[in-house]
């Protein structure tokens, strides 16, 4: 039998991790001081929701196009499958009593003309009876993800390779049930289709292309105002200038668009990579505003990130540079702000429509001067859990607990997120904004050979991890687990499955004792910019609730949550009554997963609260740490040789600084 609810996150979980595609690029030309821009043709995407009859009672086993239809098939509890077109309530039965191997995790369906169910089990492809016996089963040379016939009716599989994250496609010679000889095409390939006499449609990582002898790209997703995001569940080639995507919850319609001038004032935004909705939130800005336009500009594949930063970097230090910029777009923002390169934001705050009391702290979180130079429009909060023997019975995280704990402890121990002492030293450092009270704030001055330090590399090396090869099922056995926060059902469930490993929450030493948050989703100006009212426009919309809740939308992976706090009550009330499961955990021996209460997403909502930010100061002594504790654990020198070279270094960047720790 099905295990209702269980049984269907395991399904999108899955689908997830074999389909995610992490985000979608731009790339434009650089413009800020033209009033007119002449544009290249772009491709724009227009959106359909899909409406399909009741489904709770059901686990749904795939959308796809069907008869010139998009339709859906689902199985109910008695196992039997069902097939639903789009807009229509009652749906048709296709199949009795399914065996449950069909049903699986790993079970991929697909419809063929005729009702001929064919489902995809790791390495074999396998042709069903409407009675859920088997006409044939074909090993495949990978593991399969998706079918279509092309447009002589030949069936060909994409294919995912076992041990490299490449995809390849191959021809099924139905007649000798046998596979033909893959081409492998080192890329992901998401979804598959016809492109009639043209060849193959191929939705990949890259872009869209259509294949005959070897893929010929249509586009390439940096040459997309936005490319699709998240499960591919199916393509259609309209024509060159023309391709539909579906996933499972809407349809993607791409159309490639002439030329067009405009005379919107050009507001250029660089960086090296940019996710799926805010890609969509800047879609929807050049859409709705009258006056400006947003172009970004996208590291390209052929440059270094590195480089590009640092050109950006470069730019912005002489004065040019982009309107808009963010964590990403440049290697240090702090020396930015040092120099005054960057818009002191507090006068534009104040004489907006914004209410920051509608927003959490960490939005518009000033430096100790009081001064605000970003703001946060996404927040992925971090927290620390550790095992309850070795953190005591205390509130919080206590440093010299841990150690004397970890000295005296006598058990063995293995860490969860890795499988080397560096990771161990990460967990005792913990993001403290002090490094466990070995760096001073006020004075700049540090002390990394007072045994400290040392006392931490010893323990780091003889916990270190011993590495599970092959093994992607987790393990809590560890001293402690940093875990990041992107969703309600991932929270809950992280805190049910510490719980029964014995790890309490301890967070970081804070002010608060909550949880510490990066900078990935902030927006900056450019102090040169000649635009600033724009960019102003520009980051309001990013914080408007519409966008908000594109930023917080549910779906298998997340990479932020909304700042503002009604967009994020809203976006994660939806886990309510579901069943908590955490993304990326295959299983747990013994969890039984139960549904996310209110008080629950109360809770969550009170981590907000307390979320800071890290000093980028921190992290950058931070990598000092790491970089030269590594020739301590490869057995190059001595503990105290390492110690004294790390606070030679750390001193050294502390001077440079001239005492910059204070304004953090």
């Amino acid at each position: 039998m099905l295990q209702g609810k269980k049984t269907h996150f395991t399904k999108r979980l899955f689908w997830g991790l074999l389909f995610l595609m992490s985000m979608g690029l731009v790339l434009g030309a650089c413009g800020k001081e033209k009033e007119t821009v002449q544009q290249q043709g772009s491709w724009r995407a227009q959106y359909e929701g899909l409406v399909f009859g009741e489904e709770d009672p059901y686990l749904t086993l795939g959308v796809q196009y069907y008869d010139r239809k998009i339709v859906k098939l689902a199985a109910d509890r008695e196992n039997n499958v069902f097939l639903y077109r789009e807009g229509e309530t009652v749906g048709s039965k296709l199949m009795e009593n399914t065996p449950q191997d069909y049903l699986g995790v790993s079970a991929h369906w697909w419809l063929d003309t005729g009702r001929q169910i064919y489902v995809m089990l790791d390495e074999y492809l396998v042709l069903l009876t409407e009675t859920g016996g088997e006409q044939y089963r074909i090993k495949l040379p990978g593991n399969a993800a998706a079918l279509c016939r092309d447009g002589d009716g030949k069936l060909w599989a994409v294919l995912q390779h076992s041990e490299r994250f490449v995809s390849g496609i191959v021809q099924i010679d139905e007649e000798s049930q046998t596979a033909g000889e893959v081409k492998w095409l080192e890329e992901v390939v998401y979804g598959i289709a016809s492109a009639g006499e043209k060849g193959i449609l191929l939705i990949g990582a890259e872009g869209i292309s259509i294949y005959q002898k070897e893929p010929e790209y249509l586009l390439h997703w940096t040459d997309a105002e936005y490319a699709v995001t998240g499960q591919i569940a199916g393509a259609r080639y309209l024509s060159d200038k023309q391709v539909e995507i579906l996933t499972p919850e809407r349809t993607v319609l791409l159309t490639y668009t002439e030329n067009t001038e405009t005379e919107k004032i050009i507001l250029t935004y660089k960086t090296t990579g940019i996710c799926a909705p805010v890609q969509e939130c800047i879609a929807q800005f050049n859409k709705e505003n009258e006056r400006y336009y947003v172009q970004t500009v996208i590291c390209p594949d052929e440059e270094s990130p590195y480089a590009f930063r640092d050109k950006v970097q470069v730019e912005i230090a002489a004065g040019i540079g982009p309107d808009i910029l963010d964590y990403l777009s440049v290697q240090s923002i702090m020396a930015l702000q040092e120099k005054g390169a960057l818009e002191e934001l507090s006068p534009y705050l104040e004489n907006s429509n914004l209410e920051m009391e509608d927003y959490f702290p960490i939005c518009s979180e000033p430096d100790q001067n009081g001064n605000i130079y970003g703001l946060i429009y996404g927040a992925s909060p971090t927290t620390l859990y550790m095992r309850q023997e070795l953190v005591g019975t205390g509130q919080g995280f206590c440093l010299e607990s841990l150690l004397e704990n970890l000295e005296n402890y006598e058990g063995e121990l293995c860490l969860f997120d890795g499988d080397d002492a560096v990771s161990i030293l990460k967990i005792c450092l913990a993001y403290s904004q002090d490094l466990g009270g070995m760096l001073d704030m006020e004075t700049g001055k540090c002390n990394f050979t007072d045994g400290r330090l040392a006392r931490m590399l010893e323990l780091a090396a003889r916990y270190r991890c011993v590495h599970r090869e092959n093994s992607i099922e987790p393990s809590l056995n560890g001293m402690g687990v940093l875990f990041n926060f992107t969703e309600l059902c991932t929270y809950v469930a992280v805190e049910k499955v510490t719980a029964q490993a014995g790890m309490v929450m301890t967070g970081y030493p804070t002010t608060n004792g909550g949880v510490i948050g990066g900078g990935e989703k902030t927006l900056y100006m450019n102090a040169q910019s000649a635009h600033k009212e724009g960019v102003w426009e520009f980051m309001e919309y990013m914080l408007s609730k519409e966008c908000q809740l594109m930023i917080g939308r549910k779906s298998v992976f997340v990479s932020a949550l909304p700042v503002l706090k009604e967009a994020f009550l809203e976006s994660q009330g939806e886990y309510v009554g579901q069943l908590s499961y955490p993304g990326g955990f295959v299983k747990f021996e013994g969890v039984e997963w139960e549904e996310v209460t209110e008080e629950e997403l109360q809770a969550f909502y009170e981590m907000m609260e307390t979320m800071e930010l890290y000093s980028e100061y921190t992290l950058v002594i931070r990598e000092i740490i790491f970089e030269e504790a590594e020739s301590y654990f490869d057995g190059d020198r001595s503990v105290e040789e390492v110690c004294e070279l790390i606070q030679n270094r750390v001193q050294l960047y502390l001077d440079e600084h001239e005492g910059g720790l204070q304004k953090q």
